[in-house]
């Protein structure tokens, strides 16, 4: 059960990391500021950061029930 826990909760942390992510770097890239750019670049890498907690979380549950 500790096991399923931490696999949804892995996922939702990382689905809401790559949401808020996502939208920080399509309005940053909206704007075309050059200033931005460099915190769009590092939204998107937390953006993938969080889609691969989603990957690994959602690999965790079916795995907490053998």
């Amino acid at each position: 059960m500790g096991w399923y826990v931490v696999g949804v909760s892995l996922a939702l942390v990382g689905e809401f990391l790559f949401i808020a992510c996502m939208e920080r770097v399509l309005g940053n890239i909206a704007r075309g500021e050059p200033s931005q750019m460099r915190r769009a670049l590092a939204a998107q890498l937390l953006a993938v950061v969080g889609f691969v907690c989603v990957i690994v979380g959602s690999a965790v549950v079916p795995a907490a029930f053998p």
